[in-house]
């Protein structure tokens, strides 16, 4: 048996606390037990939930946690590195900014997924499995410019 906490911070663009990591967790994982804890932290609204969980074991009997041990990092190209670490440096400056853990922007799975994708719209970042409205609202002007951005350096430094 395992514990883990998240902690949310109300979004009120979209009215709600974005639940993405959560769901994405669960869907990983069999909950055991929630507890859950409504605060308000410098007059923001927050909600902490603590999780006793098991890892669900798949048909192979691998853990399907092994998944966030994966280096993500390490399945791009060598191109894509650079806008992979460009991605996690704005996104740690940003949770930092929001007082939030990185992983509620985007995990680095997700972080490796738009970098590999590319996308040029909001709407083809929404296709990236767990970006959903709230974070796009939020954080997906600024993805799209990095990946624009780093896209254009990467073809400029090949002419």
């Amino acid at each position: 048996m395992k514990l883990k906490v998240f902690t949310l911070q109300f979004d009120a663009a979209s009215g709600a606390f974005p639940d993405d990591v959560l769901r994405e967790f669960s869907d990983r994982n069999e909950i055991l037990s929630v507890t859950e804890q409504f605060f308000q932290h410098l007059g923001l609204p927050y909600w902490a939930i603590l999780l006793t969980y098991r890892e669900k074991i798949s048909s192979s009997g691998a853990s399907l946690d092994d998944d966030r041990r994966i280096d993500w990092r390490n399945r791009l190209g060598d191109e894509e590195k650079a806008c992979f670490d460009a991605l996690r440096k704005w996104r740690s400056q940003r949770a930092r900014d929001e007082g939030i853990p990185p992983y509620l922007i985007c995990t680095n799975r997700q972080a490796a997924q738009i970098v590999a994708s590319r996308p040029s719209t909001l709407t083809m970042l929404g296709e990236i499995p767990g970006i959903g409205d709230a974070k796009i609202e939020k954080y997906g002007q600024a993805i799209l410019e990095i990946i624009g951005s780093m896209t254009l350096r990467d073809k400029t430094s090949q002419a």
